[in-house]
């Protein structure tokens, strides 16, 4: 985060030491799971070297599919596939002559499409060998594939690609976007070869002044080329509790309640007017919150979780810097957003089972930035719980409830 929003880096001792306080309050049979935006380490003392940890995206493995989905989906939609317990969520789509499936992380808190284990010649920072059993693209498996030979490198805080920008034709919900420009990846580090990352590249749904590869995101083409009349992109996040698997991302298509994106560097990020526990203000006011779906937990200033967490009953600190809430809770924490308060469901509060009736809060402390101690970074604790729309070309955000 320090790095997309220009502000100082955590030293890498801070990053261990909090690093460390999270996987301490874990069970050891809890794994973390891969993300893009990790924190890599060394594991020390009990702990395995398994896994890597970061504010965005951290969550817990869960080895069962979310299944088949029968749901109709809306117009110029994908299904939402869950990746793990409601860690994050893919979407199919198609890329190349002929067309071939892909499945891709679908993230509102970047600007960049990429495919993860994009080329053909794909060599790994691990064994020197491929990058993992993945989807490849070359010239070797589409007609239409076109390498400019420009290269683009992206960092994150655990792992980093390189590779060259190239041309193809994308399918995105039958809608096809000829000759788009995105990504591929010559060369990954270890941790995006690695076989626990269930996905085959990742696209960047936020504004494209954050991509680094300097394109136009997919819902930016979308419109550009008249398919669809709006940049707008909206967001149905499902919960495998419910057992629905019925979450769909829309592309150009609006909802209720629409107030203005303040983030001026790409995120898509709203003012909180307030927040609540079971109806009650927690007087927190003039926050702000940056919306992403790649971010699996609520993550806001230590000080502003603790008052929230002293609000819900049974909510204990887990003595490393993390709470812990009765995994049979029936709080709900909401938000004020644009004058409409939009609820969190108890279940969603209760995040990884620990035993013993504890389960690890969905709502996480974290300096999301140091130089911003009122701004929140959402995720999908709390987007499972709403419509999300977001349009580039207005620069606006939509949210309505879901019945």
């Amino acid at each position: 985060m320090a790095r997309m929003m220009g502000t100082r880096e955590p030293s890498e001792e801070e990053l261990r030491q909090n690093i460390m306080k999270r996987l301490a309050s874990l069970p050891h049979s809890i794994r973390k799971r891969y993300n893009v935006q990790g924190t890599d380490f060394t594991p020390t003392n009990s702990f395995s070297d398994e896994g890597t940890l970061n504010l965005h995206t951290e969550g817990i493995e869960d080895s069962d599919d979310s299944g088949s989905n029968n749901t109709t989906l809306a117009e110029n939609s994908l299904h939402l596939d869950i990746v793990g317990i409601d860690t994050s969520y893919t979407a199919t789509i198609q890329i190349g002559s002929p067309p071939r499936d892909f499945s891709i992380l679908m993230d509102s808190g970047s600007g960049d499409f990429w495919a993860r284990v994009g080329s053909e010649a794909c060599i790994s920072e691990e064994d020197g060998n491929g990058c993992g059993d993945h989807i490849f693209l070359g010239e070797l498996s589409s007609a239409t594939f076109l390498d400019s030979k420009k290269p683009w490198d992206i960092t994150y805080g655990s792992g980093h690609a390189n590779g060259t920008k190239v041309q193809d034709d994308v399918v995105i919900a039958g809608l096809t976007l000829s000759g788009h420009q995105f990504g591929v990846a010559d060369f990954e580090s270890k941790q995006f070869a690695d076989q626990k990352a269930p996905f085959d590249g990742l696209m960047g749904l936020g504004r494209s002044s954050l991509s680094t590869q300097k394109v136009l995101t997919p819902p930016e083409a979308l419109a550009a080329q008249g398919l669809i009349s709006e940049a707008i992109t909206s967001y149905k996040i499902s919960r495998r509790k419910d057992g629905t698997d019925d979450g769909e991302i829309t592309f150009g298509r609006n909802t209720l309640v629409t107030v203005p994106n303040v983030n001026q560097v790409g995120f898509w990020e709203v003012d909180l007017d307030d927040s609540a526990v079971g109806g009650v203000s927690t007087g927190l006011r003039s926050r702000t919150a940056i919306l992403d779906t790649g971010t699996t937990l609520f993550v806001g200033p230590p000080d502003d979780v603790e008052t929230i967490h002293s609000m819900i009953d049974g909510a204990e600190q887990d003595g490393q810097g993390g709470f812990t809430v009765p995994c049979d809770t029936n709080a709900t924490v909401s938000l004020t957003i644009g004058g409409r308060e939009f609820a969190i469901d108890s279940r969603d509060l209760a995040f990884g089972n620990l035993g013993n009736g504890r389960c690890i809060s969905g709502i996480a402390a974290g300096a999301v930035n140091e130089n911003n101690p009122t701004q929140y970074l959402v995720g999908d604790t709390f987007l499972k719980n709403v419509y999300l729309s977001t349009n580039v070309d207005k620069n606006e955000i939509s949210l309505a409830k879901l019945l």
